[in-house]
């Protein structure tokens, strides 16, 4: 669990073989994961992959015995108030209109790769993917996770926040990847990157957690700064995280820390 938690089991990203439509339910879509198997060694390397989230999901099918659209309903959506975010499913719903085309980036144009009157996007619920909410849901979800590093009330224990960011291997990314890391570590804990200054104790709650969606939704969360930052452009083939991240850093976060904004 642990390992799948962290991107540690040996999945890297990409198809599962078919496309994800043509499966049934998260569960058979594990199953597909389970009968290929990891392609890394088992070493406990970091890769992100959405496999690790698919499996984990139908884990949690069985060990609740309640659907994962279910789980997140109940135990997420529901006490967290996130009312504008669904799993939409082609019926009637109030806020399906809301929901943005999806767009995807090639050279020199932002093609319309999907509409919602084409019909639902994605076929059963997935931890991976396939929600569909607003900027306001978001940042609550990140602000339970700010209150419980902060030992406020929340839906997410203490306990459990601290569990999410106890590993602090850093993880390899490209050079620049993360500004935010730059004299910081890098590493990745229970879903969410998480940036540590580098003299943190342990058990320290992280500088920054943040999340990079492939629909190009980014989300970063500051415990300490109180601060919660989201740039959704519902837009996938885009590569604008790095140059974000630097304004982000530059021109908000840093003058925050020195007391010049």
């Amino acid at each position: 669990m642990e390992e799948l938690l962290t991107h540690r089991a040996g999945y890297t990203q990409g198809p599962p073989g078919r496309p994800w439509s043509t499966f049934e339910s998260v569960a058979s879509l594990a199953e597909a994961w389970g009968e290929r198997g990891p392609s890394l060694p088992d070493d406990g390397a970091w890769s992100y992959a959405d496999a690790h989230a698919d499996i984990l999901a139908a884990v949690l099918e069985v060990a609740a015995g309640r659907s994962l659209g279910e789980l997140i309903r109940e135990e997420v959506l529901g006490p967290l108030e996130m009312h504008e975010t669904l799993r939409w499913d082609g019926s009637a719903d109030p806020r399906a209109e809301r929901i943005l085309p999806l767009h995807w980036g090639s050279a020199g144009e932002w093609p319309v790769r999907w509409r919602p009157e084409d019909g639902p996007y994605y076929a059963y619920p997935m931890l991976s993917q396939s929600l569909h909410g607003s900027a306001t849901d978001y940042a609550a979800f990140l602000r339970a996770w700010i209150d419980a590093l902060q030992r406020r009330p929340s839906l997410v224990s203490a306990a459990a926040a601290r569990r999410a960011f106890a590993d602090r291997e850093p993880i390899a990314v490209p050079p620049g990847f993360s500004p935010l890391a730059e004299g910081r570590t890098l590493s990745y804990g229970h879903m969410w990157g998480a940036v540590h200054e580098a003299d943190a104790a342990p058990g320290a709650p992280p500088f920054a957690f943040m999340h990079q969606g492939s629909d190009g939704t980014f989300a970063w969360g500051f415990p300490e700064l109180e601060l919660i930052v989201l740039v959704l452009t519902q837009s996938r083939g885009q590569s604008i995280h790095r140059e974000v991240e630097r304004v982000l850093r530059d021109e908000l976060v840093e003058p925050l820390l020195t007391g010049s904004r």
